[in-house]
């Protein structure tokens, strides 16, 4: 909390110019164009002319679909032929991140991997109006859409939950679950956190957000303020070369990845092209402790926990580090207690260690993760 504390005061201090040499630009020729198209949702940013990433692993291809209103990018290995592992990323990434964990889940069927709307390649959006459920809808459509096209074969999804991302992809999954083979979480927010720990108050059974300095951030600064949102999270947080390099993984990313992970977007202190990216921090569970929270959010988190506590389809939970000093989430420490207490709460739930890796675990034990996948799909006879 300390650490992106003092990142925040740092970036707030420095100038527009400065700004512009610290964070991801664009080039300067990149154009940003009004999308005239009227919305239901929210009004849009169309971002044209962004380069498009060139060191995919082999196998692995970028494409692009309409979806409802929007375009909605992604990355794929396969032919539609196996059972598909849908990826879905959390933040501060886009479906980038799982790049490397590709090629060997291709090996056992087919991969999709999309950027959430509003992140990524997908279409930009100029506010945060944007709830959990317009990207649950977002993403049912982008997956009824690949089975129509064949590129997803239908009742056969294998479904990884990153961070915040899993929050639309559960709800996804328990509004369709004759379509779900099997669920894995990594760094997933789910209820792991015991009576004793949370009279501690250590974690909490109701919040995606842990007692203390983060509820009290989101509840007075987050929630209430887009401009607070942006202007704390977004450049202190998604857009930090020296976060994602040193808090993200464990292993430390180079400059051409950082580069990677910033270029689809441009930061603008009016946060112009990342309202879909801000949806997410803005629509995190906080619990009864936090009034100011969007209506909703409890209901859908709450919805979706007790689908899983009594859903017997397979889950798996990847795990950084059995240490109870290396695990982590945004609730508190995932020590083996929590794992055990996880196990015991949710149907069919089984744990796996992937070794130490930092928040964007995909970058650190690319192997791992997929290596843990297979085989927890093969003792359940997926493929």
């Amino acid at each position: 909390t300390e650490l992106r504390f003092d990142i925040t005061d740092y970036v707030q201090s420095l100038s527009r110019e400065e700004l512009a040499d610290l964070n991801f630009v664009i080039d300067a020729d990149a154009s940003i164009q009004l999308n005239a198209r009227e919305s239901q949702i929210a009004p849009k940013v169309a971002i044209t002319n962004l380069p498009i990433p060139s060191d995919l692993p082999s196998g692995v291809v970028r494409k692009t679909v309409n979806v409802l209103d929007i375009q909605m990018s992604y990355l794929y290995a396969g032919d539609g032929s196996k059972p598909t592992f849908l990826l879905l990323h959390g933040q501060p990434a886009h479906a980038y991140m799982f790049r490397n964990v590709m090629p060997m889940l291709a090996q056992h069927g087919t991969v999709v991997v999309p950027d959430y709307a509003g992140s990524g390649f997908s279409t930009h959006f100029s506010t945060d109006h944007l709830t959990m459920y317009d990207h649950s809808n977002y993403l049912a459509a982008f997956i009824e859409v690949l089975e129509t096209t064949g590129e997803i074969k239908k009742n056969k999804l294998i479904i990884l939950e990153h961070e915040v991302g899993g929050l639309p992809g559960v709800h996804y999954a328990r509004t369709h679950k004759n379509k779900v083979l099997g669920l894995v979480f990594s760094e997933a927010w789910l209820d792991t956190c015991p009576a004793h720990l949370e009279a501690e108050g250590v974690c909490s059974s109701e919040s995606l957000l842990p007692p203390g300095a983060y509820q009290e951030l989101w509840n007075q600064c987050v929630y209430p303020s887009f401009e607070c949102t942006c202007d704390v999270v977004m450049p202190s947080v998604f857009m930090n070369p020296v976060v994602l390099s040193t808090v993200m993984t464990m292993s430390g990313i180079g400059p051409e990845v950082i580069q990677k992970y910033g270029e689809p977007y441009t930061y603008d202190p009016l946060c112009t092209d990342v309202g879909g990216v801000m949806s997410f921090p803005r629509h995190i569970p906080c619990g009864s402790n936090c009034p100011n929270q969007p209506p909703g959010l409890e209901t859908i988190y709450q919805d979706n926990l007790a689908a899983l506590k009594t859903w017997d389809v397979k889950k798996l939970l990847l795990v950084h580090d059995w240490d109870d000093l290396s695990v982590e989430d945004l609730s508190g420490p995932l020590n083996k207690e929590r794992i055990d207490y996880a196990e015991s709460l949710y149907a069919n739930m089984s744990s796996s260690c992937i070794g130490l890796s930092g928040h964007l675990a995909a970058e650190d034990t690319p192997y791992n993760i997929a290596k843990r996948i297979i085989e927890w799909g093969q003792d359940n006879g997926f493929f």
